[in-house]
């Protein structure tokens, strides 16, 4: 057991890889063949027709998982590798090429990243310490959710109502991403990032703190709205940030604060501050509430190092004015 342990590790790692790959790849793409204005509508409709797939996807798996033997079995696994590999032929034969060569709207709107200049690594920097902060807060969660459900000692939820409440947040991504170029229009980006970053930390600490099953949906329905919000303008700030000769490695770090997002902060933080209340004897149910209110708090940091670029950019602005 040990050894089909070490063996599920290393065939996902190995599927993390490529995913992470295609990510970069298709952030980079987008970023050439759209300007600036267009971007994070762009990657707002990605993500909604990810949550179709997402919908569909749970429920495929919860009809191939079988007790847990659709996949010694079953065809669960074949089934997603051949998903996988009819989604890249789209991306082999229809997409166009991009090209940093080509002139762009966004010319003068980035900040340039070249000649040294160490205060725009400083910026972009800043920026992504503000986006791990958050990524890790809202999905330190994405793992001890289910478990936090299914306890006996809380909501006891059963298999199906887990989907349903899964299904939940999928279906405010559809939504949502299909409007959220609307509001990025609106508000921009920044404003978007922070209120995608508040709705958030109110639906983790919905989570954390009700008692009622209605609300669980609540919460898991605005994180999936805040989703939405996060990564579409996130996206577009980052790429506003990095100048053309620069995308592929800085979008590869941008990336990183999501990708490694949904394993370290639970391997590193939840996981081990939940077992430690529940081994000080406080309870299973408390244990986990803390936890999802420590999500909150990361989010919080993140929102506030964001903020506070805001405003030492809006300085810079106005020394760069005055001289």
């Amino acid at each position: 057991l040990i050894l089909a342990g070490y063996v599920i590790i290393i065939g996902l790692s190995c599927v993390e890889m490529a995913w992470s790959m295609s990510n970069i790849g298709y952030s980079t793409l987008i970023t050439d063949l759209y300007p600036f204005k267009k971007r994070s509508k762009v990657m707002a409709q990605l993500a909604s027709l990810g949550g179709v797939g997402r919908v569909f996807g749970i429920l495929i798996g919860g009809i191939l998982y079988d007790s847990g033997f659709g996949f010694r079995n079953g065809p669960l696994f074949f089934v997603a590798v051949l998903i996988m590999f009819i989604s890249s032929l789209p991306m082999l034969f229809l997409t166009p090429e991009g090209g940093i060569n080509r002139e762009q709207e966004e010319d003068d709107n980035y900040i340039d990243m070249g000649n040294n200049n160490q205060k725009s690594l400083v910026i972009f920097g800043i920026f992504i310490i503000a986006l791990i902060f958050i990524h890790f807060g809202r999905n330190s969660i994405d793992i001890p959710y289910a478990q936090y459900l299914s306890l006996e000692s809380g909501f006891d939820l059963d298999s199906i109502m887990l989907s349903f409440v899964a299904n939940s947040r999928s279906i405010a991504v559809i939504i949502i991403g299909i409007k959220t170029g609307v509001l990025i229009k609106k508000i921009g980006d920044n404003r978007t990032l922070i209120v995608g970053t508040l709705i958030n930390i109110f639906a983790l600490v919905i989570t954390a703190t009700t008692i009622f099953l209605p609300l669980i949906f609540l919460g898991n329905f605005l994180m999936g709205a805040a989703e939405v919000f996060i990564y579409a303008s996130s996206y577009t700030i980052a790429s506003i940030l990095i100048p053309p000769k620069l995308r592929a490695k800085l979008f590869a770090v941008y990336n990183t604060t999501f990708f490694l997002s949904w394993g370290l902060p639970g391997s590193l933080i939840t996981g081990p501050l939940i077992d430690f209340f529940i081994y000080s004897g406080r309870g299973e149910v408390f244990a986990y509430q803390i936890a999802f209110l420590v999500g909150a708090l990361m989010c919080l940091i993140g929102l506030l190092i964001f903020i506070f670029l805001g405003l030492w950019l809006k300085i810079l602005k106005k020394d760069n004015q005055r001289e």
